[in-house]
């Protein structure tokens, strides 16, 4: 049926707003410089992913990033195959996210996250980064939508 269609147009209309992390292994990004109080959401699941399970952690520090050590980390999101696991920092603040299981650290399933005064850049750098932005989103839902159309040309017979 085409009903899949349009709510998946409102669920990539909702989440362009914000910063979306593919969070599989390896993460990508796995790097994010963002504006203070801006929402970063690691995505996974079906449909458009894997059937993995993944959980979220905060790490204590990068070094505990780097080593995967989950010892001082604390648990965001618990092992489930689907989620939307968002975070926020304020300005200056810096966060260390990973996933447990598995090797899936080790294999690049991290994440770092600056928050950065949202004055620190200059303007014409924001111009053209949401100019750059908007070309990518349109080009990720132009391909989203034809990937669903391609998905849903057996059952409109």
């Amino acid at each position: 049926t085409m009903h899949a269609l349009p709510l998946l147009l409102v669920i990539l209309a909702s989440a362009t707003a914000e910063k979306v992390v593919s969070w599989y292994v390896p993460a990508v990004p796995d790097k994010l410089q963002v504006p203070a109080g801006e929402t970063v959401t690691m995505s996974w699941g079906p449909p458009l992913g894997q059937l993995d399970i993944h959980d979220v952690w905060v790490m204590d520090d990068e070094d505990a990033l780097e080593k995967c050590d989950f010892r001082r980390a604390t648990e965001l999101q618990v092992a489930i195959q689907r989620a939307d696991v968002e975070v926020t920092g304020e300005a200056g603040q810096t966060r260390y996210f990973s996933c447990s299981i598995g090797e899936h650290c080790r294999d690049g399933q991290v994440l770092t996250v600056e928050w950065v005064n949202a004055t620190a850049a200059p303007t014409p750098a924001q111009k053209k980064d949401d100019s750059d932005g908007g070309t990518q989103r349109a080009f990720a839902v132009g391909l989203y939508i034809s990937l669903a159309a391609a998905a849903a040309l057996p059952f409109l017979g």
